[in-house]
């Protein structure tokens, strides 16, 4: 009787893997070749691109790349000049962090090694993106002795970049329309920056002291992101 349930379990796993192979052999690039393909990435980084043409030997890609991030801290504590006992300060600060970028890419994607139930591909493209840093500090001391100070930096700086974006993926077929896929990105090219940096200081005594400063600069520039997932649906 046990054997008998085995081999009843051996077969049905046998048949149910064998449909699952036949099943997929039917779906091939051609078959989906005329559908509209959105990639959706959701780690490090979020993008959406979208395949417009598609042949039997590779197919076009339009990107859109965004990322951004915030942080907001606030200090707090003393500072010590001199003793102990002398211009003992207390600080009150708070810290802001700010980071946001654009990018866009027409890609052309060529299949290197494909099957029924997956597709490693490269890519390439020339890419251009803006990005902007924010940072800003603002620190008040108060001391035992009543007397007070404040201090306010601010720096922003604004990218421009040209380049050139290298893609290398391996996607895995999930469902006839719904695949996973994870990428390496590679870009570099060139950068122009503006950066303004404005210092503000004053206190109780005498009168604010404002310092600026504006540089414009160009180089090269060169980002690696090793890991990038997503999902794509084919509508």
């Amino acid at each position: 009787m046990k054997n008998t349930f085995k081999v009843m379990l051996i077969g049905s796993f046998v048949f149910l893997f064998n449909s699952w192979i036949l099943n997929a052999q039917v779906r091939d690039s051609s078959s989906l070749k005329d559908l509209h393909t959105f990639n959706i990435y959701f780690i490090n980084g979020y993008a959406l691109s979208y395949d417009f043409y598609k042949s039997d030997k590779f197919y076009l890609r339009a990107e859109l790349d965004i990322s951004t991030n915030k942080s907001d801290i606030d200090d707090e504590g003393r500072s010590v000049y001199g003793s102990t006992t002398i211009d003992n300060n207390k600080i009150d600060g708070n810290r802001v962090n700010e980071y946001f970028y654009v990018g866009f890419s027409p890609q052309i994607i060529v299949p290197v090694f494909s099957t029924s139930f997956g597709q490693l591909y490269l890519g390439c493209g020339p890419s251009l993106g803006y990005s902007v840093r924010k940072s800003s500090y603002e620190e008040q001391r108060i001391s035992d002795t009543g007397t007070s100070s404040g201090f306010t930096n601010s720096n922003n700086e604004t990218y421009y970049d040209a380049g050139v974006l290298v893609i290398g993926g391996v996607k895995a077929f999930i469902a006839d329309n719904i695949s996973l896929f994870a990428e390496v990105h590679l870009n570099g090219g060139i950068t122009w920056l503006k950066e303004e940096n404005n210092n503000v200081s004053s206190n109780s005594i005498s009168a604010s002291i404002i310092s600026s400063r504006s540089i414009e600069s160009d180089g090269w520039f060169y980002d690696a992101r090793f890991i990038r997932l997503g999902v794509s649906l084919s509508l």
